[in-house]
């Protein structure tokens, strides 16, 4: 009996991609319930510009050795398959049953590659497994060659495709299983673990675009503990293709996000590879007309607010109202020729009062969201005010400590200046509600991190924009994004295993509470560590490196990797610290929480 089709599968079936009908039937009952799917590519113009996007840093990876986890249908398997000609790929597809008849092509191939692994990509005992049957007989560990694991491995590359129409919650600390799958392979890069056994390997990660803010925030407030680990373990992670609309409930200032477009034209004029104009975002356009017209459109921009769901809908209505696409009332109707009905106030230009029955939906949703505008722009306009000022705070601190050779009076009367400006910043937030009051110091600490040199997230530091996806090249419509993981071995202070130990302690504590100053979350790790490690740490107190002269205006989000590898080594000469066995402990009762708390809790500016 053919079984009918739910409405999720219908609706993402496409005419331009003959794979999402073949998957549509392939697991008909399954459509409509509350499981979560695989998301699979079926858009061949998407992996070939995906390819053309990377094949400058592949170059290094020809005949190379792949694993390849969850390769689905195997489509993006084999346009990587086709570009390396690697000597072996290891297809891990666990679904074999659904998948087998997509792979058995590729296995079947003259003189092909592809070895099927059918084991699942998310069990570490699947890559012991792999290595126990030496399937990549040319890859030797570390241990049986010596000093490996601190050496890049270009003869094997690990793709794997993680996405799923849903999360995957009830995994301790983390939000989905995927999070949870991505925060082990960058511990398995510090432990040389699984596959990084092999030297430090590249990986290229499809996650749900949801997702990828775990490893590549763009925002501070999504800087979490995973994020620093990244940022000690990787060279670099870029987003290689992804979705523009992010859903995601934390955004950014608009400002800085098209501050940072405009950074980014600037290098893309010296790429080589070409990026297809319909895989541009309207921002990454708007950014490359303002470089390509003169040196000044460098300069920061005029003043953006911050972009929420309904301003797109606002600006499509008030284009359709110009064009006479509708009109305020409906036809027949005018507020000379009224009906029974309920009634409303309409917007101060017209004086009388309209039934609402005669006013068209689109004019009622336009001037509602005229409202909403007129509101969100007042409160804007206070909110960048205390920006600006707290921009030039930043600035000035810059500015004074960077002269050479300051006299010990002349630093005290810059420190003055500083603090108050810092007075007139805090002075101003007490007029807001502490939830806003929040929102202003989370959009300070954003503005601040993007100013630095180098900025503070590597979202900003990217060396191009990503691929715009759209949802119809996956299936289900579920858009998912391409992470390229490059990763680093850790600095000489932390290859020690006791001194990581410390290291993933003090993180761990610290990042329960990324918005405190932390001054405070250091004093309840331990009595008196404050006091007795910010003093051995200068970059903390260093405006050029990310510090702050008056250390109580900086947040732990706001740490850089230079100062909790400070902090790391002041705590292991510190006298007074709790003992080994207290920090293990320690390690154990504190649970890797990546959604903790992010709001800018205390206001401290």
């Amino acid at each position: 009996m053919v079984k009918r089709l739910g409405p999720t599968a219908v609706r993402a079936i496409s005419k331009q991609y003959p794979l999402t009908k073949k998957l549509a039937a392939l697991r008909p009952t399954k459509w409509g319930r509350p499981k979560a799917v695989k998301v699979d590519i079926v858009s061949p113009p998407l992996c070939e510009d995906v390819i053309k996007r990377l094949a400058p840093s592949l170059v290094r990876h020809r005949h190379c050795d792949i694993i390849d986890v969850n390769p689905g249908v195997g489509l993006w398997s084999s346009h990587i398959h086709d570009h390396l000609k690697p000597r072996t790929h290891i297809l891990m597809e666990p679904e074999q049953d659904a998948y087998l008849p997509f792979l058995r092509p590729l296995l079947k191939q003259r003189n092909s590659t592809y070895r099927n692994f059918p084991h699942s990509g998310y069990e570490w005992s699947s890559y012991r497994k792999l290595m126990e049957e030496r399937l990549l007989p040319q890859q030797s560990l570390w241990d049986e060659s010596g000093a490996r694991e601190y050496e890049r491995n270009d003869s094997l590359l690990f793709i794997a495709n993680f996405g799923v129409d849903q999360l995957l919650p009830g995994y301790t600390g983390f939000a989905s299983m995927v999070q949870l799958m991505m925060h082990q392979l960058i511990s398995a890069i510090r432990t040389h673990s699984i596959f990084q056994a092999y030297g430090l390997v590249r990986m290229l990660l499809w996650v749900a675009d949801p997702e990828k803010r775990l490893l590549l925030p763009r925002s501070i407030m999504d800087r979490r503990k995973t994020t620093i680990e990244v940022e000690l373990c990787c060279r670099d992670v870029v987003e290689i293709a992804g979705y523009d609309k992010l859903k995601n409930p934390v955004i950014r200032d608009h400002s800085i996000d098209f501050q940072s477009a405009i950074k980014v034209a600037g290098k893309i004029e010296q790429e080589a590879v070409a990026i297809p104009e319909y895989r541009k975002t309207p921002d990454q356009k708007e950014a490359e007309e303002l470089v390509a017209q003169s040196p000044e459109s460098l300069s920061p921009h005029k003043e953006r607010m911050t972009r929420r769901p309904w301003h797109q809908e606002l600006e499509d209505l008030e284009r359709r109202f110009e064009n006479g696409e509708f009109t305020r009332y409906h036809e027949g109707m005018s507020p000379s020729n009224p009906k029974r009905g309920r009634t409303r106030l309409i917007p101060k230009e017209t004086e009388d009062r309209t039934p609402l029955s005669e006013i068209t939906p689109e004019w009622n949703r336009l001037r509602n969201l005229r409202n909403i505008r007129n509101s969100y722009d007042r409160r804007q306009l206070k909110i960048v005010d205390i920006l600006d000022l707290a921009d030039e705070a930043g600035q000035t601190e810059k500015r004074l400590f960077s002269k050479a050779g300051l006299t010990q009076k002349k630093q005290a009367k810059a420190d003055s200046q500083i603090e108050k400006l810092y007075d007139d910043i805090s002075n101003r937030l007490e007029t807001f509600a502490d939830d806003n009051a929040s929102k202003v110091v989370n959009n300070m600490d954003d503005r601040r991190a993007f100013s630095e040199d180098p900025p503070l997230l590597l979202w900003d530091r990217r060396p191009f924009e990503p691929l715009l996806v759209k949802e119809d090249e996956f299936f289900p419509r579920q858009p998912l994004a391409l992470l390229d993981v490059e990763p680093k071995a850790l600095s000489a202070s932390l290859q020690a295993r006791e001194s990581y130990e410390v290291c993933e302690y003090i993180i761990s504590h610290l990042f329960t509470q990324p918005a405190k100053p932390l001054v405070r979350v250091l004093d309840s790790l331990a009595a008196g560590a404050s006091e007795a490690l910010i003093p051995q740490v200068p970059a903390l107190r260093d405006p050029l490196r990310g510090g702050r002269r008056n250390i109580k205006h900086l947040r732990v989000r706001m740490l850089t990797v230079e100062m909790l590898e400070g902090l790391v080594h002041a705590w292991e000469e510190w006298l007074f610290k709790p003992s080994r066995m207290e920090v293990l402990a320690g390690m154990t009762g504190a649970a890797d929480d990546d959604g903790q708390e992010r709001s800018g809790a205390g206001v401290t500016p």
